[in-house]
């Protein structure tokens, strides 16, 4: 069984890839999976599979943005820096050979980027007061970096303008 980043970086790839319905469609699909719906599961497995090589691309991308976080201060005594990172990794992958082709475009406004920071944070910061942590108890910097592509581009700049 994948781990839960695995899910959530299958089905962000699957649906830049591959969905032609909805998000709220796709976003059913992952929330069906999670409450423990098999077909829901074997659905995203199944478009894993077919998508493995840009998923290996995005994982070696994530990962390799978790090697920069000390030299760009993204984290100040055990806790992450959402709204720094946010336009960081947007940056990033933006710039990287892992980004998909229905995202190809120029860095979006920066009012934009700092309203969906904002919106992150406060999620996971003010409201929930934990973000995604290595087993070490570090941040997850490989998972924050999905989960702020998934917000980005499944919600954010669809909803704030």
């Amino acid at each position: 069984m994948r781990s839960r980043w695995q899910l959530s970086l299958a089905v962000f790839v699957s649906s830049a890839l591959l969905f032609a319905v909805s998000p709220t469609a796709e976003g059913d699909l992952f929330d069906d999976c999670s409450r423990g719906s098999q077909k829901a599961c074997q659905e995203i497995e199944r478009q894993a599979q077919k998508n493995k090589p840009a998923l290996e691309r995005l994982g070696r991308r994530s990962e390799a943005f978790r090697t920069q976080v000390q030299r760009l201060g993204l984290q100040s005594g055990g806790a992450p820096d959402l709204r720094k990172a946010y336009g960081l990794v947007l940056r990033d992958y933006l710039a990287s050979d892992a980004v998909m082709p229905s995202h190809v475009q120029t860095m979006p406004e920066e009012k934009l980027v700092s309203a969906c920071a904002g919106q992150f944070h406060e999620f996971w910061i003010g409201q929930r007061k934990e973000w995604p942590k290595a087993q070490t108890g570090e941040p997850d910097w490989a998972t924050i970096y999905m989960q702020i592509l998934d917000h980005y581009f499944r919600f954010c700049r669809h909803q704030v303008r």
